[in-house]
């Protein structure tokens, strides 16, 4: 078995798969955030994380033992240690994870293996959506606070990324999120936006403007015409509508760009914001030529699936072809 890790801004979250790839059980607990409120600092994220991991541990365990396997079991324990596959890449949230599992695997006697949160998310789409990995593909890191196009090369020393585009401000969760909390949504408001937004399918939102060059693009500024549309009075479901049409257009835009600049015709998105069901309907149809993988909503959010899954791919994969 091998034990994945992963604490990021808003999940706690621990995973078991086998050294096949079959997962045996996940727990997760997303952050608590006041209503109202657009997010937690820092240290207020690693305090929860240090809180709900022993819990979410024992639950694991405990879930994992109606199928007969026990903790001592696990041979390889994963973490995510920072956001991306960057040496300059750090964010204290993940400290509260990498310590966690430092002492899980001294305790169990077993190996530890460094991943990052990004190539978690990449490597939970590889495996829920069985794209091909034989060849250079696009992965679209649409989260809370990601939003990158990655020209993405599979290795079998680990994945090699290139951030070839994406937003230059803020994320498309931020732009979700900060729609989302001023039209009384509660943080993070992705899920309930993109549910009041699909019921209403013949709801019309508005085409905005947005920045771009070369495979980037700005959200900031159809972010702040979004809140002086809020103040005006305009109607929630289109405002919503909208939030969706701009994100889509933005993306479809750099998708196709860079899908010819790198010959590539599979494109894979991964993050919490990739599980919108309006991205899902709408994208695909802005993009003919390419071929979509949307990751499994179960684990297009934040979680551990894909952190235990490096262990796999990169280490035990790798010693049994050596």
């Amino acid at each position: 078995m091998i034990l994945g890790i992963d604490t990021s801004c808003y999940t706690t979250s621990v995973a078991l798969v086998t050294a096949s790839g079959e997962l045996i059980s996940q727990q997760r607990q997303i952050l608590p955030v006041q209503k109202g409120n657009r997010g937690l600092s820092q240290s207020e994220a690693l305090f929860y994380h240090i809180k709900q991991l022993p819990s979410l541990y024992r639950a694991l365990l405990a879930e994992a033992g109606k199928q007969g396997v026990s903790s001592g079991q696990i041979k390889l324990v994963c973490v995510s240690d920072r956001p991306r596959p960057q040496e300059e890449s750090y964010m204290p949230v993940f400290l509260g994870g990498k310590a966690f599992a430092q002492v899980v695997a001294e305790t169990l006697g077993v190996p530890l293996h460094l991943t990052t949160h990004q190539e978690g998310h990449i490597l939970a789409g590889v495996w829920s959506t069985g794209i091909s990995v034989e060849k250079l593909f696009l992965a679209v890191h649409l989260s809370g606070g990601t939003t990158e196009i990655l020209l993405v090369r599979w290795t079998v020393d680990g994945l090699q990324i290139e951030k070839v585009g994406g937003s230059i401000d803020i994320a498309a969760g931020q732009m979700v999120d900060r729609v989302g909390v001023a039209l009384g949504m509660q943080f993070p408001a992705g899920r309930e936006l993109d549910a009041f937004t699909y019921e209403e399918e013949k709801a019309e939102g508005f085409v905005q403007n947005f920045s771009y060059e070369k495979g980037y693009f700005s959200l900031s500024g159809p972010e702040s015409d979004l809140q002086r549309k809020i103040a005006q009075g305009v109607s929630p479901l289109m405002v919503g509508k909208t939030v969706w049409i701009t994100i889509g257009r933005a993306l479809a835009k750099s998708l196709s760009e860079l899908g010819e600049v790198y010959q590539c015709e599979q494109v894979l998105l991964v993050g919490g914001v990739a599980g919108s069901k309006n991205l899902q309907a709408h994208l695909p149809q802005l993009l003919p030529q390419l071929q979509l993988f949307f990751c499994d909503g179960a684990y297009s959010g934040d979680n551990s699936v894909g952190v235990a899954l490096a262990g796999k791919y990169f280490i035990l994969d790798k010693m049994s072809n050596s």
